[in-house]
């Protein structure tokens, strides 16, 4: 059995895969459980596939368990695949920074980002705009420490521009992208 998906997933996944007998023709159906114990059928034999609806599983980490039974009722082993369900966007708490301030020299924005599962490798993004010019920030790169579903972040903003007005955006993701 082969199948292919996303390893995090939020409300539905598709499998699709092959199955072979050493009968030609010989797989009667090809079946799909989150407990190894209710199986529900997939659409094909030999080639088959199936879109499973997940939303209304909790979030975290999944098994999902295929197997194939052939015409005689043999039953293959079992090929398991695992996914994280994750519908739950992260939470961004900016705390070195409060909207609409006057700055006359550089300055850090300071913050927190969670997830209930997990994030990624980098997960929040700034990016200022002087007018209608992109601040450069690639000398000043983002700050970060914690791990898993918690991380505070750090960011200098260079103020280079000369007086006027700079719009600051922060963008934060987890490890879905979402």
């Amino acid at each position: 059995l082969t199948s292919t998906f996303g390893s995090y997933e939020t409300t539905s996944i598709s499998i699709e895969g092959t199955s072979s007998d050493d009968l030609a023709d010989g797989i009667a159906k090809v079946e799909y459980s989150f407990d190894n114990a209710t199986w529900t059928q997939t659409s094909g034999t030999q080639a088959w596939s199936k879109t499973i609806d997940i939303s209304s599983q909790i979030d975290g980490d999944k098994t999902l368990y295929l197997r194939a039974t052939d015409k005689a009722g043999n039953i293959s082993l079992n090929t398991v695949e695992t996914f994280v369900k994750d519908n739950i966007n992260p939470s961004l708490v900016i705390t070195g920074y409060d909207g609409t301030v006057y700055k006359g020299a550089d300055f850090t924005i300071t913050g927190t980002i969670t997830d209930n599962l997990n994030l990624g490798a980098t997960p929040v993004t700034v990016t200022a705009k002087y007018g209608v010019l992109d601040v450069d920030l690639s000398g000043n790169a983002i700050g970060f420490t914690g791990s898993g579903t918690s991380k505070d972040f750090s960011q200098l903003i260079p103020i280079s521009g000369g007086e006027g007005v700079y719009e600051i955006t922060i963008t934060g993701s987890d490890a879905v992208g979402r």
